[in-house]
């Protein structure tokens, strides 16, 4: 069959199909007839686009990583720094406050110290031995000690030259008080803008009693802090507030005693607490009777010092007949608070910066330790606890640290030296070798 034959056969099965499903019969068109080409012949297929894969969703980019912030540096703060008496024999041995030396064996020079130990310096060359009277200024610049001479080797060893003087810490100059001869200052205490102190002083004309003075350090005057004062009346301790306002200080009555001086043993150690303006105006008596620790011994020295508090409302003193308590009284209510009650004295109590303790030390616990009592008078707690003494706690201006003497080193006792301790007792530190038997004070 023909190729034409046989296309025409096809479509016409086509038809007779449609037909019969009852679809519209299409009469076919006979195509020409002529042979199709080899393109005809090929059946075009329809051609389906390949499948395009989906897009790959791109993985999400991390943020970028935060910068890595150092963790602060911690710098502890600067160790605070004390100032100090040391003392130094010509035996070659340890110092000890219950030997006697021969005029001319023992010296003692002032010594510039870091509460860790760093930094030591001694910025006074001079060959005289310094008075236990060491007080530095609240801004921390001038340094009031004074010192005296003593005969040569064989001759009675009686003071021959006392000489008092202020010491500006950053030069080291000296400036000389001028003072009577054989006349001590002592117990100095400076006002809060450092332009004046308050110590006191034996005056000649009048048997030796002690007055108060103000040295004006401006005006290079000195003048007494009352006009006229009784030669049986000895007016002691002053210490001025932190405000400035007002000086308290210990009148004692010599009328009618035996000695020019309080005294345990006689029972003549009884006083009155006074306030007064720095101008000797406004003159208050605010507790009596107050007791003197008139024990002459080198521990005792400063046990009477008046110790305000930084709000200036307040002031601890010593109380009882026979033994000491520590006690503070309100200037401005007049309210009393007896914080301890020893059979043993407590002496030198002292405030912490807050205001929220005292310290002290005492003999409660057998030996000399140092204790922290709160100012409602509770939480007595021993800070030492030790087999040796600790005694004479000076609170750091920070509050962080106290200073104190000991001679925990030594046996026998009486070699004592400057330690300090955190303020809960803890982490306990000697700081110098050298041997101390006078209270440190802090630089500010």
């Amino acid at each position: 069959m023909s190729p034409r034959n046989s296309i025409f056969s096809l479509l016409t099965s086509l038809c007779l199909l449609v037909a019969c499903t009852g679809a519209p019969v299409v009469t076919p068109t006979v195509a020409p007839t002529t042979a199709p080409t080899a393109t005809e012949m090929v059946a075009t297929a329809t051609v389906m686009p390949s499948p395009v894969p989906p897009t790959e969703t791109a993985s999400p980019v991390p943020p970028t990583d935060t910068p890595t912030i150092p963790a602060p540096t911690f710098t502890p703060a600067p160790p605070e720094r004390l100032a100090f008496i040391a003392r130094t024999s010509t035996r070659g041995e340890p110092v000890n406050v219950f030997y006697t030396y021969l005029p001319g064996e023992l010296k003692r020079f002032i010594t510039l110290i870091n509460s860790d130990g760093s930094q030591p310096e001694t910025p006074f060359t001079r060959h005289d031995d310094v008075v236990p009277s060491l007080s530095v200024s609240p801004d921390g610049r001038t340094l009031v000690f004074h010192t005296y001479h003593i005969g040569p080797e064989g001759d009675s060893p009686v003071t021959t030259d006392f000489r008092t003087y202020f010491s500006n810490l950053g030069t080291h100059s000296l400036t000389e008080l001028k003072t009577p001869k054989n006349v001590i200052p002592d117990y100095f205490s400076w006002s809060p803008d450092s332009q004046r102190v308050a110590f006191v002083q034996n005056v000649e004309s009048e048997n030796n009693f002690p007055r108060i003075f103000i040295r004006d350090l401006n005006k290079q005057l000195t003048s007494p802090l009352f006009p006229e004062v009784g030669t049986d009346i000895q007016n002691l301790y002053p210490s001025w507030s932190p405000d400035g306002q007002y000086i308290a200080f210990i009148q004692w009555q010599a009328s009618g005693k035996t000695q020019s001086y309080p005294r345990n043993d006689t029972g003549t150690n009884q006083g009155s607490l006074y306030i007064v303006r720095p101008d000797g105006t406004d003159l208050h008596l605010l507790v009596e009777p107050i007791y003197i620790e008139a024990d002459l011994g080198e521990h005792y020295l400063h046990a009477n010092y008046l110790a305000w508090s930084f709000d200036n409302k307040w002031i601890a003193y010593l109380v009882g007949s026979t033994t000491s308590d520590i006690a503070i009284i309100n200037i401005e209510t007049g309210e009393i608070r007896q914080l301890t009650n020893n059979l043993e004295k407590d002496l030198y109590p002292s405030w912490s910066p807050d205001g929220s303790n005292l310290v002290f030390f005492s003999k409660h616990d057998g030996n000399e330790e140092i204790y922290t009592v709160t100012s409602e008078g509770q939480n007595l707690k021993n800070l030492t606890a030790h087999a040796q003494n600790d005694f004479m706690p000076v609170w750091s201006p920070s509050g962080q640290r106290l200073a104190f003497l000991s001679d925990r080193d030594f046996t026998p006792r009486g070699h004592y030296q400057l330690f300090t301790m955190n303020a809960d007792g803890s982490n306990i530190a000697k700081v110098s070798d050298a041997f101390v038997s006078d209270p440190p004070v802090w630089l500010p």
